[in-house]
């Protein structure tokens, strides 16, 4: 399932978000309805683009309560166009402090092969995709 993409993206006919699991709506997602975090048999993955961003940190933040492990897949751009002062590197640490269920990928989404090379590696267990980085040409 794929949250959060732009206009391009969204389908012909709206539709209604579930949860990864089918008919379980996707607000509705909680630790009772999804398996147990600990449970190493299946721990379900979601990876959220753009995760040091204002929008991105919050949904890391959702989806970990939630009881998904996430991987982030961010690169700082805003660092390299408008100063050290926006980068996201701080709101990207604070979350690999944070949450033990977090980690960060220094990726460049437009680099289609490294994005393809994670999502293969992360197939079997990955639920969840929340596109929230930009990427610019």
């Amino acid at each position: 399932m794929l949250v959060g993409a732009g206009p391009g993206y969204l389908p012909s006919a709206p539709r209604r978000l579930t949860g990864p699991r089918p008919g379980v709506p996707l607000a509705t997602l909680d630790r009772r309805v999804r398996p147990d975090p600990q449970t190493p048999s299946h721990v379900a993955l979601a990876i959220v683009t753009g995760s040091g961003g204002l929008i991105g940190s919050e949904a890391v933040k959702g989806l970990v309560a939630r009881g998904f492990t996430v991987i982030g897949l961010e690169n700082d751009m805003r660092a390299e166009f408008f100063g050290p002062e926006a980068s996201t590197a701080r709101n990207t640490q604070a979350l690999v402090e944070q949450f033990d269920e977090f980690r960060s990928i220094d990726v460049d989404i437009r680099d289609r092969d490294a994005v393809e090379r994670i999502f293969r590696e992360h197939r079997s267990t990955l639920e969840l995709v929340v596109r929230r980085g930009a990427a610019l040409p």
